[in-house]
């Protein structure tokens, strides 16, 4: 089955300042400034989504088409899990409903976070339909980039570093691959999700 994940808030604050990143680059021209913001946007998007990880506090929509089977979790697919701000769903009239919180719980511990029926709950049976269940959740390290751990403002740098030095290639120039050490860390950092 296809994962069905949509960002409907994006953070309100970049991770990385662009400050930071022409400090860390050792960029002095103020000409590069527009070059820098859109950089720090690919380069943070790009590291996000490598790592199934949010920064700074983001909302998430992940679209269902059944529950899961055998009583398995749903799996959020992004990390850090905050909370969930709804779980709703089409019920066999075809009818919208929102689930009671107190029918799941979140084990926001895990890595992917994954929501679980509460004890003695059977879900309710959903309409044969695409998209019957969405939950909507939120995730990230909290509402200010001084929350996100040091570690991965320094991927995010690393990152926007080589997408700054290699972005012009040339016929005698050409692309350069993600550096060893950047990869070492972005893979080290990636979601496991497991079956």
């Amino acid at each position: 089955m296809p994962l069905k994940l949509i960002k409907t808030v994006d953070a309100a604050t970049d991770v990385v300042s662009d400050a930071e990143l022409k400090l860390f680059a050792k960029i002095d021209e103020g000409d590069d400034d527009a070059i820098v913001t859109a950089l720090n946007a690919t380069a943070t998007d790009y590291v996000a989504d490598r790592m199934e990880r949010a920064f700074v506090t983001e909302t998430w929509e992940l679209s269902l088409d059944a529950w899961p089977l055998n009583g398995c979790p749903i799996e959020l697919c992004r990390v850090p899990a905050i909370a969930i701000t709804s779980i709703s769903y089409i019920d066999t009239d075809g009818n919208s409903q929102t689930l009671a919180s107190s029918q799941y719980t979140l084990d926001d511990k895990a890595e992917p976070a994954a929501i679980y029926r509460a004890y003695q709950v059977t879900w309710p049976t959903v309409r044969n339909v695409v998209n019957a269940i969405t939950v909507t959740f939120t995730v990230g390290y909290g509402t200010a980039a001084s929350a996100t751990p040091e570690k991965f403002k320094e991927i995010i740098k690393l990152y926007f570093s080589h997408l700054y030095e290699h972005r012009e290639p040339t016929a005698d120039k050409t692309w350069k691959d993600v550096p060893h050490t950047l990869e070492d860390l972005l893979t080290k950092y990636e979601l496991k999700v497991i079956g």
